[in-house]
């Protein structure tokens, strides 16, 4: 049963929650019926009526070619010229198109709109129709599908990401009623997810519940979805979508079971019953896109019992791990730590950043293997440079397989697994001869013994290829000379042929006493004598000529004996050609088959990320974390990669400490704007994933227990799109915080409540912070803008109160980024405006307006004195105290009080206080 109906569309309107697919739709205008087609577009209308929902490139000799709708939809798109070719039922055929040579240049551009498109190749040759008498134009069939998640093409790739396609099976409790009333998705509804890369073969599976899933999208960011639609997807996801009911709990376990050649798919792991759904659906659509052919897979790994650290969308999008907000890569964190060599080292780094773990001891196993590429020894060896040397030789053996596997390979990706497999050989040797008197950590010892593992396949590759290979098939030169004697004949035979054909060239030069008569190979007539046209015409009269074409400037003839000969050469090439092919074929199969080749690939991708580690902790002020399986969260001079890199190099990037304890778990943070908070705040987070990930720290000192999850919320953004405010967004993001946190999570937040009316905002930001203080108990750094927050908080004994260190200096305020304990007093927004570039009359306004506030309104509150309703003083008529006074008297008393205040002995809120006493004071004049 075919899976996969509509790989494109969803062709179910009515659903009500179905997903808003982004995939374009091929609506105008409406492609014609087939009546009255010619021939070759007879053929074009059929295979379209087979895929619908796809753009046909149309191979018409050397070029591909677009019809009606479809080159309606893409010329501009391909920016390219729309055309028209011939008729159909009397109205001229919309065309473009473009020589199939530069299909890399134009599939891309439709890729990246989210089109699927269907590769339309002739599937016989004008010979092959020769010698089969057939009429009629050339067969043609869909030999490919390409749309997003299936792309295994270096110039369709990025080389230093993986290219995921990902499906999600939802496991409801209970069924629809009918179509138009859907399942409810709850929140612990089972999803089963299975993804695969072809482009390298890896392959995973996983199952959570539906609240997790956003994660998981994250985590992956597939290129593109499968998922029925029942599943409400972001409308910037590439989804496909398909109906879970057509297709069995058996049919998916038999699919995988025959693709993998096994009897039970438990030999591989214990799977759920929605990820082997999930995994079905991968397999059958691939199958389907591939035009029956699947790449090679790994063994499906299930997830679900790995142990990754939970990261939430929305803390991916502000920490700029793998990619920025605006899709850049440059300030990234993965660009500040990356010193892989290879594409494949690059893609694992990237995997090991987006999904750090718990695991203590996977985490002190990464760390010990390249700890000990940096030893005095290693140092004294040179070892990290010449690990380097041999890493950047690498090709990309991973992507070179997939494609060998579907058969759509060339020389030279056979050529790259003999290249790597050689650098793989002398790197174990390196390995070999560094650790001969100390023994390497277990993980560099796995590597070392699986670099050698396909020793029998490096060996035949080694003997059977040539030195220099072709970049097509068909240009031959694959094996070398000598390695079977078979194709040495056939080759003898064939340029023997050819010498014969440069002797013949001379006789009939001589014999015709024309010295430009040569001998050349034309495509549709074969070999033949070709003269100059205005010496030709003396040869029109020889009987042994055959003329077979003229033009202005020159002739061409044939003779019975060049024919016959040209016939030799052809069959001898055309032998030549199949039996290497044969042999080509026969090393492939070697290859795609070797057992230990996708492990030796897996572990040089490994070396080259210990390498990177290695290479990054001997920067200065990078370090090694110390993991404990507690709550410790100890940061000394801990810094901003992404910030540190960024700067020029005469400035200094200022570190701070942090540390959360079991006594004092959260860190109450205030400050002005531009002080720097924000900055601490995701250095600390981006300190906890490099940790967790098995990477140096950009610190003095790390000691941190395992996090469970790490949440961010930093930085203001809005979804209007879907009717979400930034203040509901803000929200949203706190809301995710509360529910999902746990006693062993990380927590930094940002301006929580700022979008909103002053009060609300402080009342929401003090019922936070009391929150996490008092139910959830995670580590916790809370930065805030309200500086009265700090003495709200005075009662919850585990937050200490810092602040950002500002220094005042001539009418203006300089910020030293540094963390220090206390809280801040004032905000210094004025301060930030005028460094903005806000017109200084604005700026002088404000001043005096902020002046004048300060004087006319307080704050006061029966229970927390700051939060309450802001109102003007109202003057006090009635005498203070039990004795009435007069007006000299309360001049008196209001001379002593001013003469024996000392401001710089006051804190602001007892100023504040003597304040609104100096005040009361003088209202009773």
């Amino acid at each position: 049963m075919d899976l996969f109906q509509t790989p494109m569309l969803d062709q179910n309107p009515e659903t009500e929650n179905a997903p808003s697919s982004s995939s374009p739709q091929l609506e105008v205008p409406v492609i014609p019926t087939p009546d009255g087609a010619s021939p070759a577009m007879a053929q074009w209308f059929e295979i379209k009526a087979q895929y619908p929902d796809t753009v046909l490139f149309f191979r018409m000799g050397d070029f591909f070619e677009l019809f009606f709708a479809d080159a309606e939809l893409a010329a501009p798109i391909m920016e390219i010229n729309l055309t028209h070719r011939g008729q159909h039922q009397g109205v001229p055929i919309p065309m473009c198109g473009f020589p199939a040579e530069q299909a890399a240049s134009y599939l891309p551009k439709l890729v990246k709109k989210k089109f699927h498109v269907a590769i339309v190749e002739q599937v016989e040759t004008a010979l092959s129709r020769v010698k089969t008498k057939a009429k009629g134009p050339l067969k043609r069939d869909v030999v490919r599908i390409v749309t997003p998640g299936t792309l295994i093409e270096d110039e369709l790739l990025n080389p230093t990401q993986t290219n995921l396609l990902l499906a999600l099976y939802p496991i409801f409790s209970t069924r629809p009623t009918s179509r138009k009333t859907p399942p409810t998705l709850r929140q612990d509804t089972p999803i089963g997810a299975a993804w695969t890369d072809i482009s390298t073969g890896s392959f995973e599976t996983t199952s959570l519940p539906y609240k997790n899933l956003n994660d998981l999208l994250g985590r992956l960011t597939p290129a593109e979805i499968l998922a029925p639609p029942t599943l409400t997807l972001s409308d910037s996801l590439s989804v496909s979508p398909f109906e879970p009911s057509s297709y069995s709990f058996e049919q998916a376990r038999q699919k995988l079971s025959e693709h993998f050649n096994v009897l039970a798919l438990e030999s591989f792991g214990d799977f759920t019953h929605e990820e082997i759904m999930a995994a079905g659906c991968v397999v059958d659509y691939i199958k389907r896109t591939q035009a029956g052919k699947i790449p090679r897979l790994f063994t499906p790994l299930s997830q679900k019992d790995k142990t990754i650290m939970g990261i939430d969308p929305a803390t991916r999008a502000s920490l700029d791990i793998l990619q920025t907000r605006e899709g850049e890569t440059r300030f990234t964190l993965f660009a500040c730590v990356n010193a892989t060599r290879t594409a494949a080292g690059a893609r694992l780094l990237a995997n090991w950043l987006s999904s750090p773990i718990t695991d203590i001891e996977a985490i002190r196993a990464r760390q010990a293997g390249w700890g000990a590429l940096t030893t005095p020894l290693a140092a004294q060896q040179d070892l990290l440079p010449q690990l380097m040397g041999k890493l950047k030789t690498l090709p990309d053996m991973a992507r070179a397989l997939s494609r060998l596997s579907l058969r759509r390979g060339q020389p030279r990706d056979l050529g790259a697994i003999r290249d790597g497999l050689m650098v793989s050989r002398s790197l174990a040797l390196l390995l070999q001869v560094h650790f001969q008197t100390t023994p390497p950590p277990p993980i560099l010892a796995d590597i070392a013994l699986s670099l050698t593992q396909a020793e029998d396949l490096s060996s035949l590759l080694e003997k059977s290829l040539a030195r220099n290979l072709p970049a097509r098939l068909d240009e031959g030169g694959i094996i070398a000379e000598g390695y079977d004697k078979t194709l040495d004949d056939y080759r003898q035979l064939r340029d023997n042929n050819r010498q014969i054909l440069g002797q013949l060239q001379a006789e009939y030069a001589e014999h015709y006493n024309l010295s430009s008569l040569k001998i050349r190979y034309h495509a549709q007539l074969g070999y033949v004598l070709e003269a100059p046209a205005t010496a030709a015409r003396h040869l029109k009269e020889r009987p042994e000529l055959i003329l077979r074409q003229g033009t202005a400037s020159l002739a061409r003839f044939s003779t019975e004996r060049l024919i016959a000969l040209g016939q030799q050469i052809a069959e001898a090439t055309e032998q030549a050609q199949a039996y290497e092919s044969a042999l080509f074929e026969k090393l492939v199969e070697e290859s795609i088959y070797h057992q230990n080749l996708p492990d030796t690939i897996e572990k040089l991708a490994l070396l080259d990320v210990l390498y990177s580690c290695a290479s990054l902790s001997l920067k200065p002020g990078w370090t090694c974390p110390q993991m404990y399986n507690d709550t410790r969260f100890v940061l000394e001079k801990a810094r901003h990669p992404i910030v540190e890199q960024a700067l020029q190099k005469a400035e200094r990037f200022a570190p701070n400490d942090c540390n959360l304890n079991a006594a004092q778990h959260v860190m109450l943070l205030t400050g002005p704007n531009m002080a720097g908070k924000s900055t601490f705040l995701r250095q600390t987070a981006l300190a906890v994933i490099l940790a967790q990930a098995g990477l140096p720290v950009p610190a003095q000192k790390v000691e941190l227990g395992i996090v469970d999850r790490i949440f961010s919320r930093v930085g203001a953004s809005d979804d209007l799109a879907r009717g979400r405010s930034t203040f509901m967004m803000e929200m949203a993001e706190t809301a995710t915080i509360l529910n999902q946190a746990t006693e062993r999570s990380f927590v930094v937040i940002d301006e929580i409540g700022r979008g909103t009316a002053t009060l609300d905002g402080l009342a929401i930001a003090y019922a936070v912070l009391e929150t996490i203080h008092n139910i959830v108990g995670c580590r916790t750094i809370f930065a805030t803008h309200f500086h009265e927050l700090p003495e709200l908080a005075a009662s919850l004994k585990q937050v200490k109160p810092f602040t950002m260190k500002v220094q005042e200096w001539k009418n203006t305020v300089v910020f030293l980024h540094e963390v220090v304990e206390g809280r801040a007093e004032k905000s210094w927004g004025i301060h930030v405006a005028r460094l903005a570039g806000v017109p200084q009359p604005v700026v002088v306004r404000a001043q005096k307006l902020l002046a004048k506030l300060e004087k006319e309104y307080q704050i006061y509150s029966d229970d927390l004195p700051l939060l309450k309703i802001i109102l003007p003083q109202a003057p006090n008529n009635t005498p203070e105290g039990p004795e009435e006074r007069t007006e000299e008297g309360t001049k008196d008393v209001l001379r002593q009080q001013v003469a024996a205040l000392d401001p710089d002995s006051l804190t602001p809120r007892e100023a504040l206080e003597e304040l609104y006493h100096l005040k009361t004071l003088l209202n009773e004049l």
